[in-house]
């Protein structure tokens, strides 16, 4: 019969498993704490099941059966894991998203019982602004440029940085997106200009012509 001093190496299944090496009469609280030594975990957000029952922090591993090779669940009790949970699931990069419940933006470390978060709670998804995004811009030659700029970026500071790239004289020319003019004054979020959106350069004064009966007449 297997002494309560043994020691037994068990499961933890998180995302991945974790081996942990225990004895039988150490409790579920200490096993917390060694989760906690090994995967930088602190122990209260931690929630350790065994064939869909939970363990009690005061008990011993071995009151509750658990034998050597034994495999246990456990739940992360936090908004970070809801977020890796999400990741692994939809393919969203944690820092691309932030969970909103209640009307309150949630923090990674927050717990769902701090926030009173029950069973069949409905928690949003809000995708986050991203800083920097990727554009181009159509020159009145043909020319398309790349630019990596920031949205919070006036329209004049993309006039600036292809004046820079190509040169032309200052307020010669204005910028275009989707067939409307974009003030200078307004930024790119406001413009609702996006990843891999395509602007248009085109000089501030140019020819046009209006057909009238069988003749053109240039203007």
């Amino acid at each position: 019969m297997d002494s309560t001093e043994d020691e037994m190496k068990i499961y933890l299944k998180v995302i991945e498993t974790v081996a942990l090496k225990v004895r039988r009469s150490e409790t579920t609280r200490k096993l917390k704490a060694l989760f906690h030594e090994k995967e930088d975990t602190l122990e209260n957000l931690q929630e350790l099941f065994l064939s869909g029952k939970q363990l009690e922090d005061d008990h011993k591993l071995v009151g509750h059966g658990i034998r050597t090779n034994s495999t246990l669940y456990l739940y992360l009790q936090a908004i970070d894991m809801i977020k890796l949970l999400v990741y692994t699931k939809e393919g969203i990069l944690s820092d691309q998203f932030t969970l909103v419940y209640g009307g309150e933006l949630l923090g990674d470390n927050r717990t769902l019982a701090s926030l009173s978060i029950q069973s069949e709670s409905i928690l949003y998804l809000v995708l986050n602004p991203r800083d920097e995004v990727s554009i181009s811009v159509k020159m009145q030659s043909g020319e398309i440029l790349k630019l990596k700029v920031k949205v919070l970026q006036t329209c004049q500071d993309i006039k600036a940085i292809v004046q820079s790239m190509v040169g032309f004289e200052s307020g010669a020319e204005i910028l275009t997106y989707a067939g409307k003019l974009l003030e200078d004054s307004k930024t790119l979020a406001c413009c609702n200009i996006k990843e891999k959106s395509l602007l248009e350069m085109l000089p501030l004064t140019f020819k046009i012509f209006v057909k009238h009966s069988a003749c053109k007449t240039k203007l």
